[in-house]
């Protein structure tokens, strides 16, 4: 697997706050198109198994690198092989299917080379969490405050802020370790199988800081903060100290809005900026839109979402039945 390249100590170097981000994502950029080469590929081949498995399930492979992630989806029967050809390098494979608990695994696909993979998945026995323990995420207490629900009316245009959403519960959370900040904002640990990094080999072990570094995030910092919060963090847990200090020179607040329903009617358009919102369900019209701004991140948290009603398709020609 082509893993990136390390930075080495003589190279590390402060941003300033103008362009970090900017040259942060050039350098994301130059690393992973380095990677995945499409010249250089293997071939993956799958197989369903397990004593209570479903007939059929469906693979997610996941690449590993840190922008431009490709996804795969290759449909899986009980009994028959199936194959991808992909890129050299490492996936994160899960097989799914409804009423059964995923099967994930970590895979390094060697160049010129088969490698098999045995998707074992068996009936699910956990339930999914209630609305009352997906709070608890953002510690809120479900019992404690008074929400209600949220609708954008057909036509309209609501973007979410505490004076536009003054019918549901808000609350600002203060965002003071890296830990506060993967718990809020980022994916746990679980989806990613073993210590594998998700976003690739980017950083090598931490130094210290210079104090003038801590208001100005190194290239590594930012890689090492991408993996920790959105990735698997137990492949940079020996920079947990270091981007502990980080945030503690420069805590936010991250608005978390609260409603047990959210409703964008037709043709309506829910916007969202630097914000969480979480829900118990979330229904959009098939003409509403949910859309996503600003420059912070954003979090939506759903336990069922719908869409309804029907399009509205002008009829120009005569149709025959």
């Amino acid at each position: 697997m082509n893993t990136g390249t390390f930075l080495r100590t003589s190279n590390y170097r402060p941003f300033n706050a103008s362009n970090s981000v900017e040259e942060f994502q050039q350098e994301a950029l130059r690393r992973a198109r380095s990677m995945y080469l499409p010249d250089r590929t293997g071939r993956l081949f799958f197989e369903l198994h397990g004593e209570c498995a479903a007939d059929t399930a469906t693979a997610l492979i996941s690449e590993h690198r840190p922008a431009e992630c490709r996804q795969y989806t290759l449909e899986l029967q009980r009994g028959k092989r199936a194959f991808l050809e992909l890129p050299a390098g490492g996936y994160t494979i899960v097989a799914r299917a409804p009423g059964f608990d995923p099967h994930r695994v970590y895979v390094d696909l060697p160049q010129g080379q088969d490698l098999g993979v045995i998707a074992r998945i068996e009936p699910s026995v956990a339930k999914p969490p209630t609305f009352a323990q997906r709070l608890q995420q953002f510690d809120i207490d479900l019992t404690q405050i008074k929400t209600g629900n949220l609708v954008v009316d057909a036509g309209m245009q609501l973007t979410l802020t505490p004076e536009t959403a003054a019918a549901i519960f808000f609350k600002n959370l203060t965002i003071t370790s890296i830990d506060d900040a993967k718990r809020i904002l980022g994916h746990p640990d679980k989806i990613w199988p073993g210590d594998q990094p998700r976003y690739g080999k980017m950083v090598g072990p931490p130094t210290g800081l210079r104090a003038r570094d801590k208001m100005n995030m190194l290239i590594e910092s930012r890689f090492a903060m991408q993996e920790y919060v959105y990735g698997n963090s137990r492949s940079v847990v020996q920079w947990k100290d270091q981007l502990n200090e980080i945030i503690r020179v420069s805590a936010v607040n991250f608005p978390v809005f609260v409603s047990y329903t959210v409703t964008v009617g037709p043709d309506a358009v829910l916007a969202l900026g630097s914000l969480g919102l979480v829900c118990d369900t979330l229904r959009v019209h098939y003409t509403g839109k949910v859309t996503v701004s600003g420059t912070g991140p954003t979090v939506i948290n759903v336990g069922t979402y719908e869409q309804y009603g029907w399009y509205n398709i002008p009829l120009t020609t005569p149709v025959h039945f």
